[in-house]
């Protein structure tokens, strides 16, 4: 089965400090690995994993927090990119 797992890029995956979410989508990410599926990971640069890594910037970015919208925007144009290059392939 295919599978894209999308995180946010405020952490890497899995988090080198805090970053309950990003832990889980690690665990989940390489144990659909180890199952035999063709798992693709769209998450910061740094990230470890044994599964195809699609990066939308090299680390993890500095959060500028406009006071309105964050970093949510920013993510969920990364989420709207991932879908689409996951339908192209």
């Amino acid at each position: 089965m295919r599978i894209a797992q999308v995180a946010l890029l405020s952490e890497s995956v899995p988090p080198t400090g805090y970053g309950a979410t990003e832990r889980i989508v690690s665990f989940l990410t390489e144990e659909l690995v180890r199952l035999g599926h063709d798992v693709t990971l769209f998450a910061s640069g740094d990230s470890v994993t044994s599964a195809r890594l699609v990066s939308g910037c090299g680390s993890v970015p500095e959060v500028v927090d406009d006071g309105v919208t964050g970093f949510v925007v920013k993510d969920i144009d990364d989420a709207v990119r991932a879908v689409e290059q996951v339908e192209g392939d």
